[in-house]
């Protein structure tokens, strides 16, 4: 399946390219916004903050 054309111009938007699982799991919660109240959002980004927080203040 061709990727749309945003994907050439923004690379997160290509799974392809995300290969670090941190991006992956993040990127799996953005794309769930459109589908989820607030509250759901808020606690799914706080187990992923909880998960690779140590991760993020690294970089």
């Amino acid at each position: 399946m061709p990727l749309s054309p945003a994907a050439n111009h923004y690379p997160m938007l290509n799974p392809e390219r995300t290969k670090l699982i941190q991006n992956q799991e993040l990127r799996a919660i953005a794309l769930t916004l459109s589908k989820i109240t607030k509250a759901e959002f808020e606690k799914q980004l706080d187990d992923w903050y909880k998960k690779h927080g140590e991760w993020l203040k690294e970089r």
